[in-house]
């Protein structure tokens, strides 16, 4: 009997040995999967848990764990239903809920999500992790006045999240609070977190508010860190006439490389020219004029403002080098606008002396005005096939000034989509 006994407590021995082990050896797999997860390495991790899962039904913490490599991996459908089974399992489990309504959430089903937070009652609907999700899903269903009084509930506990300031920002900003919406998101811009986004809804708050000084620091930033984004381009034309000279050419320089459409180059153009800077004008104008010596906008422009410098010599030069690399209807343009700075130069060689006096003393601004009335307009023939569009696309960059041509040439141009040929107009050099 003592011998059996011996035999049946071994066998115990033995037994308990092998589950300590297994149980050790399952452990290790559940760090090994954990590490894998923290190092991205989310198709391993899954390995360590199919073998864990091939002893043993997973708990919830590896569940979830189950769930972020799916979704980490872009399996997003197939986390959800392995949350959605295991909510069945343990009903009580936050943690399944709370992944349950992230991976709702990321699936863009954002009722459910909604809905899943909400069953996790008060005391996680308003504290984070859980408050921040029901948060990001209000900004989603644009239920902005719920979401700007959940993140000032959450904020109250948790002061320094900026998480949560910047959706307070957002969902203010929204409900056109910009007052307070500015203030969250400056503190955002102040602490380094979402600077690039924030600076673009600073800029614009401060633009609309013509808070000229405020608006100038983040349009300045943004011509430094998105010098490619068109919106950058369009708080910078917005702000043009308030940002000093050293900033705007700096700007220029850097939006030069990314402005590739003819229509943006023209607006850059046209702001500068008619806040009266010719000479960044004439620059920028100098750097277009040498990637395309054919548009006819550009040569148009530069000599334009080369004019107003001044410098006529230099702008027949520029119309000439044009006007030898083109053919048709343009290179008579080109030469009747020469012909008005030819006519330009003798006036200034030869009027009388009383009148070079006046002009001397006369506001540079009135002088520049003054200058300008002979050269607003070129002439142009119309070749056949040609409607406005066409001009307008030749002359300023785009298709949409063709209204401006037709306002200059009105007994002419009554059909601007049938125009006969040899229709002699008047183009405005800025329309």
């Amino acid at each position: 009997m003592n011998r059996s006994f011996f035999k049946y407590y071994l066998f115990l021995l033995l037994i308990t040995s092998c589950a300590q082990v297994e149980l050790e050896r399952l452990a290790d797999y559940a760090i090994q999967a954990r590490a894998h997860l923290e190092r991205g390495e989310y198709q391993q991790s899954l390995e360590y848990l199919s073998l864990i899962e091939s002893v043993k039904n997973l708990n919830d913490d590896l569940i979830v764990m189950k769930a972020i490599n799916l979704q980490k991996l872009g399996k997003g459908g197939e986390a959800v239903k392995i949350l959605e089974n295991a909510k069945q399992i343990f009903p009580e489990s936050k943690k399944i809920q709370l992944h349950l309504a992230s991976n709702y959430f990321y699936q863009s089903n954002y009722l459910a999500s909604m809905r899943t937070v909400r069953e996790m009652g008060p005391a996680h609907m308003y504290n984070l992790p859980a408050g921040k999700i029901l948060l990001k899903t209000y900004l989603k269903l644009s239920e902005n006045k719920k979401a700007s009084i959940l993140s000032t509930t959450l904020l109250n506990k948790q002061p320094a999240d900026l998480d949560l300031h910047f959706y307070r920002g957002l969902s203010l900003f929204r409900l056109k609070n910009y007052r307070e919406s500015a203030e969250d998101f400056k503190y955002c811009f102040t602490h380094d977190f979402k600077t690039e986004k924030v600076a673009k809804y600073l800029a614009y708050i401060h633009t609309a508010q013509k808070n000229v000084a405020e608006a100038n620091i983040y349009v300045r930033y943004l011509a430094l860190k998105l010098p490619q984004e068109s919106f950058t381009r369009k708080m910078f034309l917005r702000n043009l006439l308030n940002i000093n000279s050293v900033d705007r050419i700096a700007s220029l320089q850097l939006f030069l490389p990314f402005v590739a459409d003819d229509w943006e180059q023209y607006e850059l153009v046209k702001a500068l020219n008619d806040g009266n800077y010719y000479q960044e004008a004439s620059e920028l104008l100098a750097t277009l004029y040498e990637q395309d010596k054919k548009k006819i906008w550009v040569a148009l422009n530069y000599s334009k403002a080369l004019v107003q410098l001044d410098k006529v010599d230099a702008a027949s030069e520029v119309l000439n080098q044009t006007a030898q690399l083109i053919q048709g209807n343009e290179k008579q343009t080109l030469r009747n606008y020469m012909a008005l700075l030819e006519k330009r130069k003798f006036f200034e060689k030869n009027r009388p002396q009383a009148i070079v006096a006046n002009v001397e003393h006369t506001p540079v601004s009135n002088k520049l005005k003054r200058s300008t009335a002979s050269v607003d307009f070129v002439d142009y023939e119309v070749s056949k096939g040609e409607v406005l569009v066409d001009i307008s696309k030749k002359f300023y960059g785009t298709e949409y000034k063709w209204q401006v041509i037709q306002k200059h040439n009105k007994p002419y141009l009554d059909n601007p989509r049938n125009i006969p040929v040899g229709t002699k107009i008047k183009v405005p050099i800025s329309p």
